[in-house]
């Protein structure tokens, strides 16, 4: 039996929670497979609430802390989680029916590896030019085009709304760097594990949704505020 532990590192967005509890639930799980999904409140105004997830019929444990970012809420999430394997969500991803089924299918090609997939952006979203350019023309988010081996991935290719990897792995290489700002935890934690003579691979049959707009100014300020904290 494998257990596997959906993290979702959460703060505020009600809404785009019960969207992906609609996705969870509408998912194949393998057999011989138990799903729970770990919420990790990073302080939200307003709390998650149960409701969301009620009809999901999905077992849910909901964790919260004070506003310490998300790689400090993923951690949480982590070390509250029962799975043997984690798979690295986040509230505005939309898992597709096979994702979680492709990605233990490659987890299993590769033991100890950590298993990236593949995040698709929601179309729908595409009639704001802006979000149009960044999320299909400019090469910023998910540059899967550039991979040249699906069996070999630089660390820049570890994704954190969409991977899988053994619990104890993460929690051996200390989860994400909680001091880094967002943005940098994923790829500093894929050249860790790097480092420590493991690997990552990728599921090109696993696919989410990304269900997120980008707006001019949020997206410049961002930048700023990643290039000075570097």
């Amino acid at each position: 039996m494998k257990s596997v532990s959906a993290i979702i590192p959460y703060y505020e967005g009600r809404d785009q929670l019960r969207g992906l509890f609609h996705a969870l639930s509408a998912m194949t799980i393998p057999a011989g497979t138990e799903l729970e999904v770990v919420i990790a409140d990073d302080g939200s105004d307003l709390p998650t609430d149960p409701t969301t997830w009620t009809h999901s019929k999905l077992k849910v444990k909901s964790v919260r802390q004070d506003h310490l970012g998300q790689s400090a809420a993923t951690n949480l999430a982590v070390r509250t989680a029962e799975g043997n394997f984690i798979w690295l969500l986040a509230q505005d991803i939309r898992p597709k029916s096979n994702a979680l089924t492709e990605l233990l299918k490659r987890s299993g090609e590769f033991p100890g590896a950590l298993v990236q997939g593949m995040i698709c952006h929601d179309e729908s979203l595409y009639s704001d030019p802006f979000t149009r350019y960044i999320a299909q023309k400019s090469g910023f988010q998910f540059a899967y085009g550039l991979i040249g081996n699906d069996d070999w991935l630089p660390p820049v290719f570890h994704y954190a709304p969409h991977a899988l990897i053994e619990r104890e792995r993460f929690l051996q290489l200390d989860g994400y760097d909680e001091a880094l700002p967002y943005g940098y935890q994923d790829t500093d934690f894929a050249l860790r594990m790097i480092r420590d003579g493991g690997r990552l691979v990728l599921a090109r049959q696993s696919e989410v949704i990304h269900c997120h707009a980008f707006e001019v100014w949020t997206y410049a300020l961002r930048l700023k505020r990643l290039g000075g904290e570097l």
